[in-house]
């Protein structure tokens, strides 16, 4: 896709990630990646899931809002 515009390309494309420093990207072994955002120590938000397989955005493991404890993020 080619977009014209006179508006600079940062606007356009501007994701709320940029903007807020909490939230962090996970990319799983099965490829899946879980954009989180932190909550307390050691306990994340699932705020998007990105994956190319249709079926992880039917596991209940992968749904938007759950909470999600992780120990050593990197």
């Amino acid at each position: 896709m080619i977009l014209y515009s006179i508006i600079p390309e940062e606007v356009i494309y501007d994701q709320d990630k940029d903007n807020n420093s909490n939230i962090k990207d996970v990319v799983l072994d099965s490829g899946v990646i879980l954009e989180l955002e932190h909550c307390n120590e050691g306990i994340y938000k699932l705020v998007r899931v990105v994956s190319t397989n249709p079926s992880d955005y039917l596991k209940d493991i992968y749904q938007p809002g759950i909470n999600i404890r992780i120990s050593n993020l990197i």
